[in-house]
């Protein structure tokens, strides 16, 4: 009986080992902004060790149903700038950012 209560007691104590891992913290990006150039979006960071990227979403007036779309910038580290853009015959409706860490 004692070897079984050592068994479950080494076991529980290697679950809790597993679990009490301390796991390094991710700061969020700090100091983001976006602006508009003509048709581009364009966001960055200044600090953080998370990821940014620009966000926009463009609108085209065709006879009928106008076609809504929203294009995504790539994700980018602090310091430099992601780019979205509405091609062609279509008009800006909202920009903005996203980040994650």
């Amino acid at each position: 009986m004692k070897v079984m209560s050592r068994v479950l007691v080494a076991a529980a104590l290697g679950v809790a080992g597993t679990l009490a891992v301390p796991v390094a913290a991710q700061a969020a990006p700090t100091g983001c902004s976006v602006n508009l150039q003509h048709k581009t979006a364009r966001a960055s960071c200044t600090g953080g060790s998370g990821q940014v990227r620009a966000m926009i979403a463009c609108i085209v007036l065709k006879p009928g149903d106008p076609v809504e779309t929203t294009n995504a910038g790539g994700w980018v580290n602090p310091g430099l700038t992601s780019s979205a853009t509405c091609g062609g015959g279509s008009q800006v409706t909202d920009y903005w950012y996203e980040t994650r860490n």
